[in-house]
């Protein structure tokens, strides 16, 4: 069955109380970013590789268009993977959540989300067969989920790959295993990996398949690879459109379920589940309509559900969402072919 993390709020783990230093923090990476939109680059689908995409949006001054075929949108023109990484590597929002945002929902992040993602890879592993040998997390940002892993005992070795150098430092820190970079760039483990895990990475980078094909190499035959990144077609980015935080620079691939999974399936794997298990997307769009970030004066059915009788109606409206397909996060679960 689909992974399900533990009900929690958006302020659980996103403290509103940061807002402020967070948009500051952001204001600086884009005005880095776009002093290097001269050098950007224009692409093919990252899913597809179809050339005959439609204009889909603008923001922050970066335009986002959608191929026609697989319905990914993507930044394009962007940044080439050299000035990405070198973005990524100093992002002053990337510093300011490890400084600020991480330690204030640590726990209950590691509660609510890394400690039942832990159970979920290991219960896919005792389902599928896959040994619980080593483990590497792909974009591993502070540590918690790689903390887990160890504190479960299950994996002989856990490795943490991580570009951003102050999260790096936090993930060793901890006594994790880790290689500051790109997995694309990370050389040789030292041996195959029986579970490549990867959350909230892919929709960054200058070339998805690219990362896939490096993923693929990391495994064992029948080894797991566990994604998950925004759904595009997900209902709080479809209802809110540019107003939705999950459209920013950083976010330069927007894939869909189906998108996804036939990418992941090029790449020589098998994909065994696609699934929207997010947990956010009704609070997300009522707290932009409570806010005045969007009205919904004439969508009298989001009115009653999101608004007038939140309380009876929002859970429920958050369940079908992800039975349905329509949530906003994408979890993606495959297996190396033979």
């Amino acid at each position: 069955m689909p992974v399900s993390d533990t009900a929690f709020t958006e302020d659980d783990i996103r403290p509103h109380r940061f807002d402020e230093g967070k948009a500051a923090a952001l204001q600086r990476d884009l005005a880095w970013l776009a002093q290097r939109a001269s050098s950007f680059v224009a692409v093919p689908c990252p899913a597809c590789g179809a050339s005959d995409a439609a204009p889909a949006f603008e923001k922050f001054g970066f335009r986002f268009v959608r191929c026609q075929h697989c319905r990914t949108a993507f930044m394009n023109p962007r940044a080439t993977a050299a000035t990405l990484g070198e973005f990524y590597a100093r992002s002053a929002l990337y510093e300011f959540w490890n400084q600020h945002i991480f330690p204030a929902s640590r726990e209950v992040r590691r509660d609510k989300i890394f400690r039942p993602r832990v159970d979920r890879i290991l219960a896919l592993c005792g389902a599928l067969k896959v040994p619980t040998g080593v483990l590497v997390e792909v974009g591993a940002a502070n540590g918690i989920f790689c903390e887990e892993v160890i504190r479960s005992g299950a994996f002989r070795r856990v490795v943490a790959i991580e570009p951003g150098r102050s999260l790096a430092a936090s993930c060793r820190a901890l006594g994790i295993e880790t290689i500051e970079s790109s997995v694309e760039e990370a050389g040789d483990l030292g041996g195959t990996a029986n579970v490549v895990a990867s959350f909230e990475t892919i929709e960054h980078l200058f070339s998805p398949r690219d990362f896939i094909v490096k993923c693929h190499s990391l495994l064992a035959e029948d080894g797991l690879l566990v994604l998950s990144c925004p759904n595009y077609d997900g209902f709080d980015i479809q209802t809110l459109g540019v107003e939705s935080d999950s459209l920013d620079a950083e976010h330069v691939n927007l894939f869909n379920p189906t998108a996804l999974a036939a990418l992941v399936e090029r790449c020589g794997f098998r994909v065994t589940e696609c699934s929207t298990p997010g947990e956010l997307d009704a609070e997300i769009v009522r707290r932009k309509a409570i806010e005045g970030h969007l009205d919904l004066s004439s969508q009298s059915f989001l009115r009653t559900v999101l608004v007038e009788r939140w309380d009876e109606l929002g859970a429920r409206f958050q369940e079908f969402l992800k039975a349905s397909g329509l949530s906003s996060h994408l979890w993606l679960v495959a297996q190396r072919k033979r």
